[in-house]
């Protein structure tokens, strides 16, 4: 309740669970395949598993008397938790070895001289190995997540997955964005900037040539690769276009409407727009966990969905606003929006350009013929021209 870092230990508890965590999250490395027997492809061990959940033994969780008996979770397999818990060091806890039955000493798998001497808990001593700039999974796990959330593509991917048998496609590019990382003392901030301001980021999403080593589909960033929106940015952005925000639903945001903000995971109670996007739950620490495929559930959700349906027909949105512009202007006020005016508008909006020619000829056909009408005719050409914006390949994409 007061360090909110510390659910992580909530929500892994056991040494077992923390380890294959860990690794994974910080290190691009999963500790999963030698918890029982040694990895068959790689150079980790069973006892390097049991001696790197080691320095996870040492954690207490006890309940929080302000919690005053409430729980959280609980099922027929898993029993609830407080609702808050104590997470604190301890001095004694060991990890049991699969195989032997023993008591483990904490050991890093590698570079065990990273490890600080002067660290008081095995934490401590774990946090300092892994975050040594000596290590280069930690940095390079890193600046392969930033560079593949930003351009599309890892250096490696999966992005999560650093190995023998999984190479990078640049090495040297990894090694230069690790050593980058290192010097700037791990900031995220500088390291998306340098990324952002690269001739990498800045590449047409259409390749220059016709060589098929090029294309967008290929791993060596001659262009941006086209991708859907993300679930939280497209809802967000649609919510911006029409001028009708989303409340969120988890109800720990001070009423905020950005979805792309949410410090909570908001898992919904039945599956809805953000579901259906591939927002995850935010429950598994692998990328996969999280979907950019584009399905029919997303089309018809775009197309009749009520999401969109409720902005687009919301009489508090902005076409109100335009209607009324059009009505003025076709009685001769020299002051209000023009059709062209509105149509340009619109465009901006959706798609951050103007109409091209033929877009502009197209709205402006539909359009015209109501100018003299009710307001409910003109509304519902502004509905359907916003509707087709919202539903482009432009809107929709990034880049």
């Amino acid at each position: 309740k007061d360090n909110p870092a510390a659910a992580y230990f909530k929500t892994v508890r056991t040494p077992e669970e923390l380890v294959e965590n860990t690794t994974h999250l910080f290190l691009a490395t999963r500790f999963n395949c030698n918890k029982c027997h040694d990895h068959p492809f790689e150079k980790w061990t069973m006892d390097q598993y049991y001696e790197t959940a080691s320095y996870f033994a040492q954690i207490n969780l006890a309940g929080d008397p302000q919690a005053k008996g409430a729980t959280i979770g609980g099922s027929a397999v898993e029993g609830a938790k407080p609702l808050y818990e104590i997470v604190s060091d301890k001095k004694d806890g060991d990890v049991l070895h699969l195989r032997t039955n023993k008591p483990v000493a904490p050991k890093v798998p590698y570079d065990a001289a990273l490890v600080s001497q002067a660290a008081t808990t095995r934490r401590d001593q774990f946090a300092t190995w892994m975050t040594s700039p000596e290590n280069d999974y930690f940095a390079m796990s890193y600046a392969n997540r930033i560079w593949g959330y930003l351009t599309g593509t890892g250096v490696i991917e999966p992005l999560d997955d650093i190995r023998a048998g999984n190479p990078p496609s640049n090495p040297e590019l990894l090694e230069q964005l690790a050593k980058d990382m290192r010097a700037q003392g791990y900031s995220l901030k500088r390291l998306s900037r340098n990324i952002l301001a690269s001739s990498t980021f800045a590449r047409a999403s259409i390749a220059e040539s016709s060589d098929e080593n090029l294309l967008p589909t290929t791993p060596y960033f001659a262009s941006y690769p086209l991708r859907r929106l993300a679930a939280e940015p497209l809802i967000d952005a649609i919510s911006e276009v029409t001028g009708v925000p989303s409340p969120l639903r988890t109800g720990d945001e001070d009423n905020s409407t950005v979805y792309s903000a949410m410090r909570m995971p908001g898992i919904p109670k039945k599956p809805g727009f953000l579901t259906t996007f591939g927002k995850p739950n935010r429950l598994l620490v692998c990328e996969c966990e999280r979907s950019s495929q584009i399905s029919l559930g997303q089309s018809l959700a775009m197309t009749n969905g009520v999401e969109i349906r409720d902005k687009i027909a919301a009489p508090s949105n902005r076409l109100d606003g335009y209607v009324e512009q059009l009505q003025l202007h076709a009685k001769g006020d020299s002051g209000a929006m023009s059709p062209e005016g509105v149509i340009e508008e619109l465009f901006l909006r959706a798609l951050s350009r103007k109409p091209s020619p033929r877009e502009l000829r197209s709205s402006l056909d539909a359009l015209e013929p109501t100018a003299n009408s009710d307001r409910a005719a003109v509304r519902v050409v502004l509905e359907d021209l916003l509707w087709a914006l919202l539903n482009s390949k432009e809107f929709m994409m990034l880049r």
